[in-house]
């Protein structure tokens, strides 16, 4: 797990503090940051932390630890430290943890699902989320109270609107329930006798068994998605696949958003990419092709240039220019 995820994963704690509110009488945190030994940041039983204002940069200070993944040893400081009768779970109240892994534990690790089992046991919710380029699926549904418990990091909405259901049922493996498959999939019950397992039919731009995959895996804020779509194509090609996808051509709105499409290039070495702007169905004025309000653009100086083509392409630099629709390159969908 390298700093850039572990940030990201700040980023996803810190947010769900605005989205259940903390309190003294609301939702309380602990975070437990691990590598080859956990450490215990602080406890639910602090008050210290019942503040939002005092809450949230300590969570921005945790810091990064390096050497190993011991899951198991995390998991047993949690069920010692965190959920033990006098270390500040609340009568009636839900007991959940989040883990945020990509899932490889080192050698010597007890097995996730023996190692999570006293927490199960004493009522713990386990929600696994998968952060990371080579996640383990199996072995985080595995660490989860089940199947539907595990999320990838790109699925923080589908995540939050289950820890809104107050009941965080797992419905039996054979039966579809309201949250079997994930981001609108449709759920099919086996018909024939013998036959166990439900079935997903996911929505555009979802994959895997539980529609848990989102092509759209690009992140920029818990609102807009992004694929890089994987080879050059045409503009018409490109829109048509965004799409296929659920999505269209990106839109751009501010010069943050543009640095981070910017900066994805650059990572990828990647020279330059379609966004969908066009005048091509819209005499002179460029225009977003998703129907968006335009309230930015940044084309570099003598662009866009006259006769040089319809379609604008962000570069490596950030500057657009206009090309002909004709030209392939590779282009980013926006969800």
């Amino acid at each position: 797990m390298g700093i850039h995820n572990y940030e990201l994963m700040k980023k996803f704690i810190l947010q769900l503090t605005y989205d259940f509110p903390v309190g003294p009488h609301k939702t309380h945190f602990s975070v437990i940051p691990f590598a080859w030994s956990p450490v215990l940041y602080f406890g639910l039983n602090d008050p210290t932390y019942y503040d939002p204002l005092v809450l949230r940069p300590k969570i921005l200070d945790v810091p990064f630890l390096e050497g190993g993944s011991r899951i198991d040893r995390a998991f047993k400081l949690v069920h010692d430290k965190v959920f033990c009768s006098t270390c500040g779970p609340r009568q009636n109240k839900r007991k959940i943890l989040i883990v945020l892994t990509d899932g490889d534990a080192s050698p010597g690790s007890v097995p996730v699902h023996d190692a999570a089992k006293p927490l199960k046991d004493d009522g713990v919710t386990i929600i696994s989320v998968g952060i990371g380029r080579k996640i383990k699926p199996r072995t985080l549904e595995r660490m989860a109270s089940c199947e539907e418990l595990f999320f990838p990091f790109s699925a923080y909405t589908g995540m939050v609107g289950r820890l809104r259901d107050k009941n965080l049922i797992c419905t039996p493996y054979e039966r579809c329930g309201p949250f079997s498959c994930h981001n609108g999939g449709q759920c099919i019950e086996p018909r024939r006798p013998g036959h166990f397992g439900i079935k997903c039919i996911c929505r555009k731009g979802f994959t895997g068994k539980r529609c848990r995959n989102d092509l759209f895996d690009i992140k920029f804020t818990y609102i807009h998605n992004y694929y890089l779509g994987p080879k050059p194509l045409t503009f018409p090609e490109a829109q048509a696949h965004c799409k296929a996808l659920g999505g269209n051509l990106a839109h751009v709105d501010s010069l943050e958003e543009n640095n981070f499409l910017r900066n994805v290039l650059l990572k990828r070495f990647i020279p330059s990419a379609y966004i969908g702007f066009t005048n091509r169905f819209t005499e002179g004025a460029f225009k977003w092709i998703s129907g968006h309000k335009v309230c930015y653009s940044n084309w570099i100086t003598s662009y866009p240039a006259p006769n040089h083509g319809n379609y604008a392409v962000i570069t490596g630099n950030g500057g657009w220019i206009n090309v002909p629709g004709s030209k392939k390159f590779r282009y980013f969908c926006k969800r």
